[in-house]
């Protein structure tokens, strides 16, 4: 018999044609990022991964370890960050590629991987390949999952969670080293895409499943694998779990009150979004953003957290079969109260629970935002959806009966037009009921348009699953059906949902960037700071899109972390290892211009031309207006250089420093505050102390020459931080923290070299835990298979 070509066997590999057909899926679904130049790069994509991954590659590009961010918030860790994810070998993209291919490479290739990670799980559970495919396009392609585009490290930990189970499962199912390191690591992955809410979560998921085993093992068994593999998982973190824990000591909570943790809650409105359609979703996949926010879902950001959470009423459905086909199992009833609890919690302040988990447990307190939660609850759902299907195929009588629920639900569907389109139903009577107040007519009309477009959609699914489930007779072409109504119906409603701009954004600096470096003389690193007020609507220049605006918008306006990629630091506090002394207790607008901008060396300020008018411009000269986005370029006349000496004046704590610094008789150059033993009144004299003049200026090493004419404070406009060292002409010395937020060195009269060296707290023992742990656990594994193969071998020769 003739032999065919030798790749054949491989084509016909199932896992090689899963991930050609999701690959596959994923390009036409994303068709408009592959077949233009454009690049996603909307909200925190550009604020924040752009500047992050550039500013990593550059570092291990000149083979430097990367401790210290010095682009916001006057300085941060960078490794103990952990929204970093400097340890998350997707990074490696970002040393090969352009920043704008290297993200979308980045951000693409999660959907896959989430998609094929529903579909592993679906099969462990009990699903046939078709029925898990449908669990893959579900979970892979939902809206939330699609709304991700904005969030990088959101995106990747949701898309490596369903792995993480699916191997924690496995080794649950038959423990061995392998699977266990492996289980381990896929956790480890979770928190290095740099979610450590996601890592929570998923070691909580990894120890329901190892508790609530129905294989008959003993609790003690069971707690004994359970521990093992949440140690393993520990140990692999190592590199990323000490550095975080450092910066926890010292960084203001993401969420420092309930309030701000229930900012981003799910409005139970959306809740029919979720079976519909992205019903709140405008033109070119922009939300109605200001006015569904303000007029409809309570929003205190001015927009929602995802574009679109649509998953489908289809799966719904039959995820709401499996629980009653399985209704007798304590197990199946445990999952569903495990999927009831994520979406409560995910309803935020308009559920309850969210709140008491805050207060009750205090490792939860620095997460925020319940809408956060939903990935784990579709990722149950989808799983669940595939098992009844399974549960469809076993089962004529009840497949007939499930598609005259289908009928019944798409009538329902047919009904609820019906009642929008002559008596609008929905948009005046349930939106009108739940809205703060009167919604405008053109608001009001536009949602009711999204009402019935996708009330509509889901009708015609329902029957075509109808017709597929009980009319089509081959098990193979009803579940090829299904899944496509699921896979269309994904594409139709939220192909629109990712958000795009052109590259020249990244390409091309701004005209405000262009004058601050001819300002600065091309100085890096040690320059002016640069200091965002709040970004202004403005003028919508003619031509662009909306996503465009904003991206312009953005980086224009200066916005954090943006100035970074264009080398310029920041002093707005917005990523989440800031030291919690530079967000003052009175974080306002007008403290930064009148006091605390020039204070810390903020040198430039982008301002909305309403708020320069409303502040007034006293001590700033004007430098630039851009009338078409509304925005003006100030440049503060005695912002304080980045080194200089001083005064000490003694305070008793952090809160008389913050008192002293806006005292009226405060004098920002001659004096600054330390925290000393006891408090002291504030010094006297204006004479110059010396002069300082920077050698060398790095991340994490600043090398200065100082020549003091008395005994003085050298200050450092840099933000403090434990880790942080120093030495006056090679011998140790203490740094203190001046000004409440920056570094102060003390030193005598004369002329003195003065070094300041930075190491992340933990990162080089975390390292080493992680690397021992690798070692081990691979070492293990190929014991535990010599041992297999040796006893296979004694066998085989009795």
């Amino acid at each position: 018999m003739k032999k065919g070509p030798p790749w054949e066997g491989v084509l016909r590999s199932w896992p090689l044609r899963l991930g050609l057909g999701l690959a596959a899926f994923t390009g036409v679904f994303f068709h408009r990022v592959l077949l233009s130049p454009d690049i996603f790069a909307s909200r925190d994509l550009l604020r924040v991964y752009y500047p992050l991954r550039q500013y990593w590659a550059e570092r291990l590009s000149r083979l430097e370890y990367p401790d210290w961010y010095p682009y916001d918030g006057l300085g941060q860790p960078f490794t103990g960050m952990v929204i970093s994810g400097v340890f998350h070998p997707s990074n490696l993209l970002y040393l090969l590629l352009r920043p704008g291919l290297a993200l979308e490479l980045n951000v693409l290739a999660c959907y896959p991987l989430a998609a094929a990670g529903a579909y592993a799980c679906a099969r462990l559970w009990g699903a046939r390949r078709l029925a898990a495919l449908f669990a893959a396009l579900g979970f892979g392609f939902c809206g939330y999952q699609v709304s991700l585009t904005n969030n990088l490290l959101y995106l990747m930990a949701a898309s490596t969670t369903p792995w993480a189970l699916w191997a924690a499962e496995r080794a649950f199912r038959g423990p061995s080293a392998g699977r266990l390191g492996l289980a381990a690591l896929l956790c480890a992955l979770v928190l290095f895409a740099g979610d450590s809410q996601a890592f929570a979560v998923c070691c909580t998921l990894v120890l329901l499943l190892g508790l609530i085993r129905a294989d008959g093992s003993r609790l003690g068994r069971r707690l004994a694998v359970t521990g093992g593999l949440l140690g393993a998982t520990a140990l692999l973190g190592a590199a990323q779990l000490l550095p975080a824990l450092h910066v926890l000591s010292q960084a203001r909570p993401g969420a420092n009150t309930v309030d701000v943790a229930l900012r981003y809650s799910l409005h139970p409105v959306r809740l029919a979004e979720l079976l519909l359609g992205p019903l709140f979703l405008g033109d070119e996949g922009m939300l109605l953003s200001r006015g569904v926010a303000e007029y409809l879902l309570k929003s205190e950001m001015g927009n929602v957290w995802s574009d679109s959470v649509y998953f489908g009423l289809l799966p719904v459905a039959l995820a709401a079969l499996t629980l009653g086909v399985h209704r007798r199992g304590a197990r199946a009833w445990l999952i569903a109260a495990v999927a009831g609890a994520f979406l409560v919690m995910a309803l935020g302040r308009f559920g309850g629970l969210y709140a008491r988990v805050f207060e009750w447990v205090p490792l939860w307190r620095p997460f925020r935002y319940p809408e956060k939660l939903l990935p784990w609850l579709l990722l149950i759902l989808s799983v669940a959806a595939a098992l009844g299907l399974e549960a469809l195929e076993a089962d004529e009588a009840r497949r007939q009966r499930f598609g005259r629920v289908l009928l019944a639900l798409g009538a329902a569907c047919l009904v609820a037009v019906g009642l929008e389109v002559f008596w609008h139903g929905w948009s005046e009577g349930v939106l009108g009921w739940v809205s703060a107040r009167p919604m405008p007519e053109e608001l009001r009309a536009r949602l009711g348009g999204r009402f019935i477009q996708g009330t509509l959609a889901t009708a015609v699914g329902l029957g075509v699953a109808w017709v597929a489930l009980t009319r089509v007779r081959t098990a193979s072409r009803r579940l090829l059906l299904v899944g496509a109504v699921q896979g269309l119906g994904l594409l139709a409603a939220n192909g629109a949902v990712y958000q795009l701009t052109m590259p020249e954004v990244l390409e091309q600096p701004t005209a405000f960037v262009q004058l601050i470096r001819e300002r600065q003389g091309g100085t890096g690193l040690g320059g002016g700071r640069v200091l965002a007020g709040d970004m202004s609507a403005g003028v919508r220049p003619p031509g662009l899109r909306e996503a465009d605006v904003t991206a312009l918008q953005t980086l224009t306006s200066l916005q954090p972390v943006t100035p970074a990629l264009a080398g310029l630091e920041g002093a707005n506090a917005y990523l989440p290892a800031v030291s919690r002394y530079v967000l003052p207790p009175e974080k306002r607008m007008s403290r930064w211009l009148g006091r605390l901008g020039p204070l810390y060396g903020v040198r430039f300020v982008s301002l909305p031309e309403k708020d320069f008018e409303r502040l007034g411009g006293s001590g700033y000269r004007l430098l630039s207006r851009h009338p078409e986005l509304s925005l003006v370029l100030l440049e503060a006349q005695e912002a304080l250089p980045r080194a200089y000496l001083t005064r000490e004046h003694c305070v008793a704590d952090a809160d008389a420093a913050w008192r002293r610094l806006l005292a009226e008789d405060f004098r920002p150059g001659l004096e600054a505050t330390v925290e000393c033993a006891r408090e002291v009144p504030a010094p006297s004299g204006s004479e110059p102390l010396g002069s300082v003049r920077v050698l060398a200026y790095e991340p994490e090493r600043v090398a200065l020459e100082v020549e003091a004419n008395a005994g003085a404070l050298l200050v450092l406009n840099d933000a403090w931080y434990t880790g942080w060292s120093a030495t006056v002409d090679e011998a140790p010395a203490e740094v203190l923290r001046a000004n409440l937020a920056v570094r102060g060195v003390r030193l005598g009269e004369g002329r003195h070299r003065v070094v300041f060296t930075y190491r992340t707290p933990g990162a080089r023992s975390g390292l080493a835990l992680t690397g021992l742990g690798l070692l081990g656990l691979g070492g293990l594994a190929l014991w535990e298979r010599r041992r297999a193969r040796a006893g296979s071998a004694v066998a085989a020769g009795s």
